[in-house]
């Protein structure tokens, strides 16, 4: 998992960068990266990635279950997108019918979906293995790690890009490549906490390192409180990389080997419901 989390902060690290110096020449220009990245990375995976789990045969794919989720999931972030727009005299769209709506509705098709899920024979999302305790404790550590980690992000590259970096002469159009190496010591921090503590929680155990991470960054994010508006540069990428934990929570490890295709896309929503968990709330703030 360590030597893993070096390939994808890796990326992240390049893509900070690209990302920043495409966004200075043209914001669209950042697709000219990312998606042709992303469709050699499926093709790659597609051709060079094989099974090694055991396949059952006459396995149905859970059409109901896909298409629930899809729409449910489509109708929540389309009310938050609208809710955070204003509405008639109002700077937020959270008294707009379409917005509570599609919120409701959204949440209403999640609701059956998760009910569809426990009858079907082949569901897309396992319930079942929220039983686990550790699968579960490990996915809502996770998700709450994810939750402060993803919203910190959120703030600062809007605090580096409309008020800092302005304040210290760096024009509109630099912001996001400076606000991208602004950020760098969090994934550098990464780096180097994410191998070492791999390889050290496969002989001592990951509960004490995943718990000493979020503590750690728990640290960092209450040093932020305290950063004025118009901050030294020094001490707040000390904090950054210190924020850059590790935050592997290993719950797939305790289910049956045929279960951990599932509980690894279980951890993998996870990480992507997060952001919707905070960016609207935080946006409305």
């Amino acid at each position: 998992m360590g030597v893993n989390q070096i390939g994808v902060l890796a990326g992240m690290f390049v893509g900070l960068l690209l990302g920043g110096v495409m966004a200075a020449i043209d914001w669209r220009a950042v697709f000219l990266l990312s998606v042709p990245f992303g469709l050699f990375g499926t093709v790659w995976a597609y051709l060079m990635l094989h099974e090694t789990a055991t396949i059952r045969r006459h396995q149905r794919l859970d059409i109901p279950g896909n298409v629930l989720f899809a729409l449910g999931l489509v109708l929540v972030l389309v009310g938050f997108t609208y809710a955070i727009q204003p509405y008639g005299s109002e700077s937020m769209g959270w008294g707009n019918p379409w917005v509570i709506g599609e919120i409701a509705g959204g949440a209403l098709l999640l609701g059956l979906f998760g009910f569809v899920e426990v009858h079907v024979a082949d569901p897309m999302f396992r319930l079942e293995l929220f039983r686990i305790r550790m699968f579960s404790a490990g996915n809502l550590a996770g998700f709450l790690s994810s939750l402060a980690r993803g919203g910190l992000q959120l703030i600062l590259i809007v605090w580096l890009q409309g008020i800092w970096l302005p304040l210290h002469g760096v024009a509109f159009q630099d912001a996001p490549l400076w606000a991208a190496i602004c950020m760098l010591p969090m994934t550098v921090g990464f780096l180097i906490a994410g191998p070492l503590c791999g390889h050290l929680s496969d002989r001592f155990g990951a509960r004490y390192f995943s718990t000493g991470g979020m503590i750690l960054s728990a640290a960092a994010f209450a040093i932020f409180l305290a950063v004025p508006a118009d901050f030294d540069y020094l001490p707040f990428g000390s904090y950054f990389l210190r924020s850059g934990r590790p935050g592997r929570f290993r719950g797939a490890k305790h289910c049956l080997d045929h279960e951990r295709g599932a509980a690894r896309a279980s951890w993998a929503r996870r990480r992507g419901c997060a952001p919707l968990s905070r960016m609207s709330p935080r946006a409305s703030a």
